[in-house]
């Protein structure tokens, strides 16, 4: 298994205190005579221009590299997300069967509805949980999946996000954020949770308004997008195939929240059958 996440090249940073580090050595007191501190002066700083000279041609070339994967990815993105649609839903009714309604669990109590175009919904925890929704849709193995939302109230710490390749035993991922501006990927499987990325920060974010989620995967390459922006890649082949859908979570006992989503998308090259939809669990 592979992370991938972008990097912030710092080498302009480090040139210039190995600059300063010479420099220092430079001016040193000395008993030697004004010419030989003098041509020690020239030789540090003809070094230490060196080295800077060196770290910045690493740092155009890792801007250049990133700059490069970036639109690698945005190519892809273009590319599998014209795959023939499974489902596109609006959420102008509810022909898909998503679940609507009242529902209580020993981890929370939640409420469903779909009206004036957006999935409402509503949560308070009795524990730390995940509550995930799903409509009637076929399994798929490489797919592209997208979703809108918006956390309308309760904690920055509460979780929303897509649910993916859930099986009939139960496995499934997860890729959520919070509204602190962060991300993660995660992994159930066989009864264990797999923390894949832990909650890795994204200027991609944005707080208070509605964000759009999008993950496409390849033969258990999983590239994790957030409003157009490549966030992540991470490749795992545990889990070959299963259904997708709508999660939100939070961690904490006896707080509430409510979220809308709105225009999720699945594309597929291939689908299966449907499998059963299980109730809430425990958070990651």
């Amino acid at each position: 298994m592979k992370k991938t996440c972008r990097n912030h090249p710092t080498g302009l940073i480090t040139a210039l205190i190995l600059l300063s580090a010479y420099l220092l050595a430079a001016c040193k007191p000395s008993t030697a005579n004004p010419a030989t501190v003098t041509a020690r002066a020239q030789r540090v700083i003809a070094q230490a221009t060196d080295v800077a000279l060196q770290m910045r041609e690493t740092t155009l070339l890792d801007e250049k590299q990133a700059t490069a994967t970036a639109q690698d990815h945005l190519e892809r993105l273009a590319r599998v997300s014209t795959w023939p649609i499974v489902l596109s839903d609006t959420f102008d009714d509810n022909v898909n069967e998503w679940i609507v309604g009242q529902q209580t669990s020993e981890y929370a109590d939640a409420s469903f509805t779909i009206a004036n175009g957006v999935y409402h919904w509503a949560a308070t925890s009795h524990q730390g949980f995940i509550w995930w929704n799903r409509p009637t849709i076929p399994t798929v193995t490489d797919f592209y999946v997208s979703v809108d939302f918006r956390q309308i109230s309760g904690p920055l710490g509460a979780y929303v996000g897509l649910k993916m390749r859930l099986d009939e035993a139960g496995n499934y991922y997860l890729f959520s954020l919070r509204s602190l501006g962060d991300y993660s990927f995660n992994e159930y499987y066989n009864a264990q949770w797999l923390s894949l990325i832990r909650w890795t920060a994204s200027p991609a974010f944005r707080v208070n308004e509605t964000n759009h989620l999008e993950v496409f995967t390849e033969q258990g390459h999983f590239s994790l997008f957030v409003n157009g922006v490549w966030v992540a890649d991470y490749d795992d082949q545990a889990i070959s195939s299963g259904v997708c859908g709508l999660l939100v979570g939070m961690d904490d006992a006896e707080v509430s929240a409510a979220w809308e989503f709105d225009n999720f998308e699945l594309r597929a090259v291939s689908t299966a059958d449907e499998i059963h939809t299980p109730a809430a669990t425990t958070q990651p």
